[in-house]
């Protein structure tokens, strides 16, 4: 690893392909939590200040998408 290139834990983390399109059944969603679609995991989304709607903070996918909406029916 060059001493210039910054250790990115995001890296490690592998991105569905194909966004799940169920919440798991083994899966309890607290009341401030949504399932991230993209990443498979359960998470708050957090608001983006900048661009002013809330993100998923893993793979910062917007709460507004098509699959995050349909698989946590909002």
């Amino acid at each position: 690893m060059d001493i210039s290139e910054q250790m990115n834990l995001f890296r490690l983390i592998k991105f569905n392909d194909n966004p799940d399109e169920n919440i798991p059944k083994d899966i309890n969603l607290s009341k401030k939590q949504l399932w991230c679609p993209y990443c498979s995991n359960k998470v708050v989304f957090k608001k983006d200040k900048k661009l002013g709607i809330k993100k998923c903070p893993i793979c910062s996918i917007s709460e507004k998408d098509f699959w995050v909406k349909k698989v946590n029916t909002l």
